[in-house]
């Protein structure tokens, strides 16, 4: 009886060791590619458009101000931005982002999401 629940357990734990959550962020900024990603230049562009907007992330929002990097900085160190943003894809609402956005976003919350 026993080993008839070992296989399952084994397989399931098998799955969800390799199901894809997406590239690890980390490892993206270690591959050189993202040395001239920053914050200034690709990040808040790209923020200011996509996410700071009347409704959403906006100054005052209860979501979050996007309108300043502290805002920004906090939904990264609580892995909210990661995990909406690069994980489910879920944010921004009008859609996910444009694969070379995403490359610049996660390359730069693989270095840290350093405010440059």
């Amino acid at each position: 009886m026993l080993k008839r629940l070992y296989i399952p357990i084994l397989l399931l734990m098998g799955w969800s060791c390799t199901h894809d959550k997406g590239l690890n962020p980390a490892l993206l900024a270690k591959s050189g590619s993202c040395d001239s990603i920053s914050y200034a230049k690709h990040i808040a562009p790209l923020i200011n458009a996509q996410c700071a907007t009347v409704g959403c992330h906006s100054s005052g929002s209860g979501n979050g101000d996007f309108t300043a990097y502290v805002g920004v900085k906090a939904k990264v160190d609580n892995n909210t931005f990661n995990n909406r943003v690069v994980v489910l894809g879920d944010m921004p609402p009008g859609g996910a982002l444009q694969p070379d956005e995403l490359e610049k976003v996660k390359c730069w919350l693989g270095k840290g999401a350093p405010n440059n």
